[in-house]
């Protein structure tokens, strides 16, 4: 490829970025969770599957008033010291 066809398929991708931001954007936010639940170093410390790309699930316990109750349930049922709750890179 001849650098002046490099440039001009970089501008083309450019433009495309520029006028697709919502596009772009979803495609980012969609990738991050999937890193987080498929390529995280974290991907094989047992917990809720929510708590594998997200924290919004433990806000809601917060909310609910029975974190505590919850983080007592989740280490009986996994039977770790270790569980993903809020460990996110």
């Amino acid at each position: 490829m001849a650098p002046k066809e490099a440039v001009d398929v970089f501008h083309e991708a450019l433009e495309f970025l520029r006028s697709h931001p919502f596009l772009v954007l979803t495609a980012l936010f969609i990738g991050r969770l999937l890193y987080k639940r498929y390529a995280s170093p974290l991907r094989n410390v047992p917990g809720p599957f929510a708590a594998s790309f997200t924290r919004l699930w433990k806000l809601r316990q917060m909310y609910k008033g029975d974190m505590e109750k919850t983080n007592i349930a989740l280490h009986r049922k996994y039977g770790n010291p270790l569980l993903q709750m809020n460990l996110m890179l």
